[in-house]
């Protein structure tokens, strides 16, 4: 009996520590409440550019990667926007605060416009396969940091590298599809 109690207790317990669990998301500035200090920094940015979406980006998400899971909790700090723009064939990412200062951006980039000694790093990994996603990355701080990204690909197996403009691989994930 004691063990059933024990049992249903540990359950009930796991349950309530799921359920307080808070999910934090990505939700799209409805139309007519975009902030304008970031609207006339897009603009004086890229002046023939269309932003695609504009979404409040809670502070606790901002550099955990650019794709963050959506779901329907309401955002209770919202002090970033992730503005996604489009400019011809170009396509562009950038994180602004409510003050419109541009703290990263991230720009698709084709595989000949990585720098020669990215494309050269790459050699090191001759039975991989170079995805379709590449990206360069900018951190404005009090620092700028140049950051290259790209996607490399061997059966389900994928590999995910961080490298500098000089080929230097800052960081690699792994990840299995």
């Amino acid at each position: 009996m004691n063990k059933l109690f024990l049992t249903l207790l540990i359950t009930m317990l796991s349950f309530a520590g799921w359920s307080q669990e808070q999910r934090l998301q990505i939700q799209k500035v409805k139309k007519g409440e975009e902030p304008p200090a970031v609207m006339d920094a897009v603009r004086a940015q890229f002046p023939e550019a269309i932003v695609d979406q504009l979404s409040y980006l809670p502070y606790k998400l901002y550099g955990e990667e650019w794709n963050v899971r959506v779901d329907g909790t309401p955002l209770e700090d919202v002090s970033l926007y992730k503005v996604h723009i489009k400019q011809g064939q170009k396509e562009f990412n950038g994180v602004y605060d409510k003050n419109g200062k541009l703290l990263s951006s991230q720009t698709f980039v084709d595989f000949a416009a990585l720098p020669a000694d990215v494309r050269a790093s790459l050699d090191k990994f001759k039975d991989w396969h170079v995805d379709h996603a590449h990206e360069y990355i900018q951190y404005n701080g009090k620092k700028t940091s140049d950051t290259y990204r790209v996607k490399l690909q061997k059966g389900a197996e994928h590999k995910i590298l961080f490298m500098d403009p000089q080929g230097n691989i800052r960081n690699t994930r792994v990840t299995l599809f």
